[in-house]
């Protein structure tokens, strides 16, 4: 009996509920015929509930074995195979489409990502590199292969990579958006960051048709202020969306939250009930500027910037009067309809608008409002500060795309200086290759990898906040520094050490910090930032006063203080209305 009549045969009984008689005819079909394809794993399936995975895979094996020549079907076997995560047995099939079209785009990003998965970071970037020598042209995997050299904290190699595939595909749009995005990672030219990112604006056409945006001229005036964004969820952006939404409406202040979410959550639900709330991650450009036109909407405040979720695009041409970007990017849009960048002026001093093609809106202290989720769990001692002996540990909770070799170097050199003490890390991607991978970059300054560790991936809120117990004294990341991060290792009780750089992305920290009350963590150069490292490992009697005063001191901090914070921002809107409303004096009344 054909092996698709059996299957069929076994399917008409699983659909009519009859389990044990399809698994039957399998098991008698397997004794007949052992050496079935794939005939042991549909059983184990069928065993396991996953009925249609079972169906998905039989057909696509029996499809592909009829038609060995045929890629794109050995892609669909794999692909099916990766997505039941049999990753070993994906990743052979996926080398069979490869064999016959090794720059198969969908195929060489599948089996790169089985290879991470089972831990062989080299060998994911390496099917990149393969594909690139026979299509260097092909913009896609230039991104893909810096996509999985990031995941991995090899951020410096994958943006020489990105330099590569800009001279091949200079005009590529989502080539030049990955460039200008992961550039931030690293130490990149603030001028040349800025070009790129003006080129990047200009392969984004304008998304519809110029309409006039009337300017009142009367700058005192109650505001209605739209606030864009697709983080209205349980997000490192929605952590600070809170105490903005919950402060910012007053007399002054009428308040709309325009949600691009895609996939609400609780946190959704919370953000609705607060401000007027619409739904436009559907709307094009022109349901949008009606959208603001209806609303009556003065400022709009997208809060996205070049990141997921973005509708930078929709502002050009502009759907509201003043259009400003905050909070989600930290560098420039270069889209010249949007107007201002709030920001604050440690993280941008005098001297930076030279780095951005958008106005400053520097907010009266930090930009930025942290505010605490109920039931986050206390602070607890570490195992240094319960017993003398007993080492102490750096940690960094960071994404591992933050630690350049530059940072490596220095935590290094704090390493050296503090015998004994280990580095906790946190990856969202891990196994033990990757692990190790990771830590072999501290041997060249005479680390051993042992010292370096990571924890556990934990995803919920509680129990990631309960992994900065493990932590003495916290290590910011460099050229771009942490910043929910940073504000949940205060709030745990563990001081975190910062250097201050000379972008916007370098400096966020000093400026939580000194919003915090703590500019004497604040290091102005590398030496100053190990001493300080250093001196605090040593000092567990501080240590110990840090952990259990920490949250007291936050609470009284301007970092905290969500009802000074709508204010404070209110303040930053009306200066930006008020330029507007006096530029707007003899001229038209409108502008596009």
């Amino acid at each position: 009996m054909r092996a698709e009549l059996v299957f069929n045969s076994a399917v008409e009984h699983l659909n009519a509920g009859r389990e044990d008689q399809a698994l039957r005819i399998l098991r008698q079909f397997l004794l007949k015929q052992p050496n079935e394809p794939n005939a042991n794993k549909l059983i184990a399936l069928i065993h396991g509930g996953r009925h249609e995975d079972a169906q998905a895979l039989f057909y696509m094996s029996r499809a592909a074995a009829a038609s060995p020549q045929d890629p794109d079907l050995h892609f669909l076997h794999g692909n099916i195979l990766f997505l039941m995560q049999r990753h070993a047995e994906s990743a052979a099939v996926l080398r069979k489409c490869l064999a016959i079209s090794p720059a198969h785009t969908q195929g060489v990003d599948v089996l790169s990502k089985c290879l991470m998965t089972l831990g062989d970071a080299a060998g994911a970037a390496k099917v990149y590199e393969d594909a690139l020598t026979r299509e260097p042209s092909a913009a896609r995997l230039y991104i893909d292969l810096a996509v999985t050299l990031v995941e991995v904290g090899r951020a410096d190699d994958a943006a020489e990579v990105l330099k590569r595939g800009l001279k091949a595909c200079p005009n590529d749009r989502d080539l030049v958006m990955s460039a200008a995005c992961y550039f931030n990672f690293v130490d990149a030219d603030p001028h040349g960051h800025r070009e790129l990112h003006q080129r990047l604006a200009g392969l984004t056409p304008p998304a519809g048709v110029a309409r006039e945006c009337v300017i009142s001229r009367d700058a005192e005036r109650p505001l209605r202020v739209a606030l864009l964004s697709s983080d209205f969820k349980d997000h490192a952006c929605g952590t600070f969306l809170r105490p903005l939404v919950e402060s910012l409406p007053g007399p002054g202040v009428r308040m709309y939250l325009y949600s691009a979410a895609e996939k609400p959550d609780a946190w959704t639900e919370w953000f609705r009930g607060r401000g007027e709330w619409r739904e436009v991650a559907s709307m094009d450009h022109a349901g949008l500027a009606a959208q603001c036109r209806g609303d009556g909407i003065d400022i709009l405040v997208e809060c996205n910037g070049w990141t997921t979720g973005t509708r930078l695009g929709m502002l050009n041409p502009r759907v509201a009067p003043v259009q400003a970007t905050f909070l989600g990017y930290p560098n420039t849009t270069a889209i010249s309809t949007v107007d201002w960048r709030i920001v604050d002026a440690t993280t941008d001093p005098q001297g930076a608008e030279s780095h951005c093609t958008e106005r400053l809106a520097r907010m009266d202290g930090c930009f930025l409002c942290y505010q605490p989720q109920p039931g986050d769990p206390q602070p607890r001692p570490s195992s240094a500060m319960l017993d003398e002996s007993r080492p102490v540990t750096f940690g960094c909770f960071n994404r591992l795309a933050k630690i350049t070799q530059r940072t490596v170097a220095v935590w290094a050199e704090v390493l050296n200086r503090v015998p004994h003490s280990r580095l906790l890390l946190k990856a969202r991607v891990q196994s033990e290759p990757l692990n190790l991978a990771f830590a072999q970059r501290f041997v060249a300054y005479g680390i051993d990898p042992g010292r370096v560790k990571f924890s556990p991936y934990a995803p919920a809120h509680a129990e990631h906040l309960g992994l900065y117990g493990e932590i003495d004294v916290a290590l910011d990341c460099f050229p771009y520094n942490g910043t929910t991060t940073t504000c949940e290792a205060l709030w745990m009780g563990v001081p975190v050490v910062t250097l201050r750089g000379s972008v916007h992305r370098a400096r966020v920290g000093a400026s939580i910090l000194g919003a915090a009350g703590m500019p004497e963590m604040i290091a102005e150069d590398e030496a100053q930032y190990v001493e300080l490292a250093v001196r605090l490992a040593a000092d567990r009697v501080r240590l110990r006063m840090l952990r259990d005063s920490m949250r007291d001191r936050l609470r009284g901090s301007m970092l905290l203080d969500a009802p000074g914070y709508g204010p404070r921002f209110e303040a930053a809107l009306r200066a930006m209305w008020r330029d507007q409303a006096m530029a707007s004096d003899g001229a038209s009344g409108g502008r596009s």
